[in-house]
């Protein structure tokens, strides 16, 4: 039995019962966690062969070699095109797991060392592995506890209970030890066990090692301490100076590679004159085994990576050169290059043109990080100092575009090159990152003295800017940019964005769509590519602009493309859910909102807090109060957080939504005074003045709701924007508290017919509402039920229970039986809730399947129980039950 077993009953039951769960349909992810060396893969390898049941294991590891090379470990299971983004590699590797999952009854994902996996495939994999529903699927990773997954996704997984089991492997015990030496006809002593586990910490690699390689008269010798290396890497290097030549330089040339390769490259690797022969000596010192090749030969491979790192080490600087120097021979491009340069023992000018070149080959935008690594090590290459500069600067401005944590590791770099000002753009930048704004300016600034680089510096810094909330300068620093006529798309594209954002920040929003209107087509879907950026900006300033409806249509144009990053995706959706809560599309609201806060880490991530804004605002006017509650905490706790003016605004507007449905007015009173209409930032929604006001005329403070109400018009009229109707409602409810109906009733009968489909939906209904109100009081019955009809319809659509509870009292009182409720959402789960409406909406299975992450068979599993719970029978009956 392998030593990573001894002692892991009770691991080995967690993954087993993982695994059936998955097998009954309930996808699981399994995390085993622990020190190199203490038997993770062997856990994992082990829980996999005692299956019972039919099923299919797919291998998935990363190595040194492909750690930054995007989607490298993916290959096992699908092939990603060049340029996929996160997010359609995600839907790749759902759809394929779903489609294994149905022909092997029990599929097993083994991610083997997730710290050495890529980091887009990470993030990929992470996606795929939270939207799985009810496919058989177990995805099992191990992983060192350095890995965090703060960056990728995987520490959210790790913290949800209900999916994730983990599994944490330590050091063996002097029982485990006793033991594993017993099964392999070596018994110790107890008090030998005790000795062996404290001298290895009780690393299950270093024990079996030793058990290996030390008689057991040496092990079980008393009153002194093992005549042994301390740790592994001395063992290894003592051992492998024992080995037969052979053997020995299979064992370098393997270790060399890095990776699982079949014999005849190791073997032309390391010059072998008998590769069968030494073959066999090196499986002999246990520390490599032949693993089945797939469709190819069989791949030979460390046991554990501390093993290839312990031979690497020990090798001699000239045969570790030599070595590389024959893997350069037998690699792809990439790799020979990569061999070549660990080769290297003087600056060789040539290798660093060759390595440039690579480089700028590279066009994908999810291949900078691979250039900036290959800069990288040109520089280090080269021998003039100014071009190992300029070299080392380019790998520092790829680092920037790929958003690569490797940055902070070459800034010192940076800082020791010649003043210029390529160095102060990538100072400037990192100076951004790390939060230090007037060291950013500073530096961006001196950066746009200099030809080269100006216009990128002026766009960055157009983009502090904007972030500081500095319009002016932020148009300033735009215009300059654009003035010297970027040759490059993207970058001139980035200027004009920038531009816009510094006119909307200093002028209102449309006045930036004013700055977009010739750049784009009026029509999303006739923009090009390139214009993603600028189209989710249209539909961002349309959002301030108070046009949710083509703010909306812009934003779905955005989701539906392809090459749109995880970041912008996530941002979209936010944006989507915020104006399809505003207009009433509760349910599709609630999809994106879910959807942003399932593919991120929850309250680790900025925008989670729109969403729970979001939710928390549907969830109280459903009437859900425990989920309402549940969110609008989740707000105030990421408000609290990040403490950014956005969030701080989403959580107050989350408490005001939940408030209202409440009919809690005096709440809100409370926190909604004139002091909230001094200074509005300029890109706003003026979205804390009605719910303000309101409060106020519910308590009757008229004074101070006239006020609120007067400034939303001065402000509205400054942004050119649209609130008439919110100005009138507010105005006519005043006045009926006061007892002026004739005044109440011309003012709400201007709300009701400013009313526009951008109008907020709840406030629509309001208007509807209060004019019911005063035309029954009025002896208006006809009229009022009218009115009041038209409130209940809204509400209705909505499933706004507390509101519906309102206006059909009002019909009572006016004479009027209550009418019978359709079927409210919230009888469905969450996940049937989201299928259903897209249902509804016309998509197909598949591409509902697309827009939620899931399979096309979890699709079906939601429909099947949604017509079961309604007692329907298809897709065509779901709006009129719902």
């Amino acid at each position: 039995m392998d030593a990573g077993l001894v002692g892991r009953r009770r691991q080995l039951g967690a993954v087993a019962a993982a695994f059936a769960d998955a097998a009954d349909g309930r996808p699981r992810v399994v995390s085993i966690e622990g020190d190199g060396g203490a038997g993770k893969t062997a856990l994992a390898r082990r829980s996999i062969a005692d299956l019972a049941v039919e099923h299919r294991a797919v291998v998935v590891t990363g190595d040194e070699l492909t750690a930054s090379v995007p989607f490298a470990a993916l290959g096992p299971l699908v092939d990603v095109p060049s340029g996929t983004t996160v997010v359609e590699a995600a839907r790749l590797v759902i759809g394929r797991l779903a489609e294994l999952a149905d022909a092997a009854g029990l599929l097993v994902v083994l991610v083997d060392d997730l710290h050495w996996v890529d980091l887009a495939s990470r993030q990929s994999l992470a996606i795929a592995a939270g939207r799985l529903e009810h496919e058989p699927v177990a995805i099992v990773v191990t992983a060192r506890p350095e890995h965090g997954g703060a960056d990728d996704g995987w520490a959210r997984l790790r913290n949800d209970a209900g999916r994730c089991v983990r599994v944490r492997v330590g050091g063996l015990g002097a029982d485990d030890v006793a033991a594993l030496a017993a099964q392999r006809g070596m018994p110790l002593t107890s008090a030998a066990a005790r000795r062996l586990t404290d001298h290895t910490g009780g690393n299950a690699l270093y024990v079996t090692t030793l058990l290996d390689d030390v008689p057991p008269e040496v092990l079980n010798r008393t009153g002194e301490a093992l005549p042994v290396p301390a740790d592994l890497s001395a063992l290894v290097a003592a051992r492998f100076a024992g080995l037969d030549a052979g053997p020995a330089a299979l064992l370098g040339a393997l270790a060399v590679l890095a990776r699982p390769a079949p014999l005849p490259q190791v073997a032309e690797v390391a010059d072998s004159a008998d590769p069968a022969a030494d073959c066999d000596g090196l499986l002999s010192t246990r520390w490599v085994e032949r693993r089945p090749g797939g469709a190819g030969l069989a791949r030979l491979a460390f046991v554990h990576p501390l093993m290839r790192q312990a031979v690497y080490d020990t090798l001699p600087l000239d045969d570790r050169r030599r070595l590389h120097l024959a893997a350069a021979r037998v690699g792809d491009r990439r790799g020979a290059l990569a061999h070549r340069v660990a080769a290297a023992d003087r600056v060789d000018e040539a290798l660093a043109a060759e390595l440039e070149a690579e480089a700028r080959s590279a066009s994908a935008p999810d291949d900078a990080g691979t250039a900036a690594r290959m800069l990288r090590w040109a520089a280090d290459l080269t021998p003039e100092r100014a071009a190992r500069e300029r070299r080392l600067l380019g790998a520092a401005r790829l680092a920037v575009d790929a958003a690569d944590p490797a940055l902070d590791e070459l800034v010192p770099a940076v800082a020791a090159c010649a003043d210029g000002p390529e160095r102060d753009l990538v100072l400037g930048t990192a100076a951004w990152r790390a939060g230090d704004s007037g060291e950013a300016i500073h530096r961006l600034r001196r950066a746009a003295s200099g030809a080269d680089v100006a216009v990128e510096a002026l766009v960055r810094l157009a983009d502090v800017f904007v972030v500081l909330g500095h319009g002016q300068a932020a148009i300033d620093a735009a215009a300059e940019a654009l003035d010297r006529e970027p040759s490059d798309e993207r970058t001139r594209l980035a200027a004009w964005a920038s531009r816009a954002l510094g006119v909307a920040s200093r002028d209102g929003a449309i006045a930036g769509l004013a700055v977009l209107r010739d750049l784009l087509p009026s029509r999303p879907d006739e923009c090009a590519p390139a214009e993603n950026g600028l189209l989710a900006l249209r539909g961002l300033l349309g959002w301030f602009a108070l046009r949710p409806t083509a703010a909306l249509d812009d934003l779905t144009a955005v989701l539906a493309r392809p090459a749109v990053t995880l970041e912008r995706r996530r941002r979209a959706q936010l944006d989507v859910a915020q104006c399809q809560y505003v207009i009433g599309r509760w349910d599709e609201a609630t999809v994106h909102a879910r959807l942003v806060l399932e593919l991120s880490d929850g309250e680790r991530e900025r925008d989670a807090g729109i969403a729970h804004q979001v939710l928390a605002g549907i969830a109280g006017g459903r009437g859900d109060w425990h989920a309402a509650v549940v969110h609008f905490d989740a707000a105030r706790r990421l408000a609290a957080t990040f403490g950014t003016p956005e969030l701080a605004l989403a959580a107050r507007l989350a408490g005001f939504a939940v408030a209202q449905a409440r009919g809690a007015h005096a709440e809100i009173a409370g926190l909604v005074s004139t002091a909230d209409a001094a200074t509005p930032p300029v890109l706003s929604t003026l979205s804390v003045y009605h719910p303000g006001a309101s409060a106020h005329i519910e308590a009757g403070d008229l004074d101070i709701a006239v006020r609120l109400a007067d400034r939303l018009a001065a402000d509205a009229e400054r942004r050119r924007v649209d609130v008439s109707a919110q100005v009138a409602d507010l105005r006519g409810r005043a006045a009926a508290r006061r007892g002026d109906p004739a005044a109440a009733d011309r003012h709400l009968a201007e709300a009701a017919a400013a009313i526009t489909a951008d109008t907020p939906v709840l406030i629509a209904a309001g208007i509807h509402l209060a004019r019911g109100r005063l035309l029954r009081a009025r002896a208006r019955r006809h009229d009022a039920i009218a009115a009041l009809a038209e409130a209940r319809t809204i509400y209705e659509s909505l499933g706004a229970r507390p509101y519906l509870d309102r206006v059909d009292a009002e019909l009572t009182d006016a004479g009027l039986s209550r009418p019978t409720r359709r079927r409210s959402p919230l009888d469905l789960t969450p996940r049937e809730q989201d299928v259903v409406t897209l249902a509804v909406r016309g998509r197909s299975n598949k591409e509902i399947a697309a827009e939620l992450f899931v399979s096309e068979k979890a699709v079906e599993y939601h429909l099947r129980n949604t017509y079961a719970k309604l007692g329907i029978t298809s897709k065509r009956d779901l709006r009129t039950h719902l």
